[in-house]
């Protein structure tokens, strides 16, 4: 079995020949529990995205059946609002762009979409 840097081995699942592509709040969490069952590796959390895995695994990039999930864009955006200030308020990105809101998701999306688009790209 391979050895992957600690940041990536996670979703790379050799013994189904299979590679998770996590998207951050799209049931992510939930697939790396059920993978969990076929592998030895330690579960860990993490989004790599799907260009990285072809850098530093590019054989198994090649062969190994890949996959991820995708969400509404809308629930998806309000799951992370919320999951964010609960979760990770001190980030930089967080205090500045979502804290400030609060609970009203509706005022964020107004102000925020509409003044500062790339931030939330």
């Amino acid at each position: 079995m391979k050895t992957w840097p600690p940041d990536y081995h996670h979703q790379i699942i050799d013994d189904l020949n299979t590679i998770l592509v996590h998207v951050p709040k799209t049931a992510g969490g939930s697939m790396q529990s059920v993978l969990a069952d076929y592998t030895s590796k330690r579960p860990v959390s993490g989004h790599t995205p799907s260009f990285e895995y072809r850098i530093i695994c590019p054989d198994q990039w090649s062969t190994y059946f890949k996959f991820g999930f995708v969400r509404n864009p809308w629930d998806r955006m309000v799951s992370a609002f919320f999951h964010l200030q609960a979760v990770h308020p001190g980030l930089p990105f967080v205090a500045q762009y979502l804290v400030p809101y609060g609970n009203d998701f509706d005022a964020f999306v107004r102000t925020v979409i509409r003044n500062h688009r790339t931030a939330v790209y």
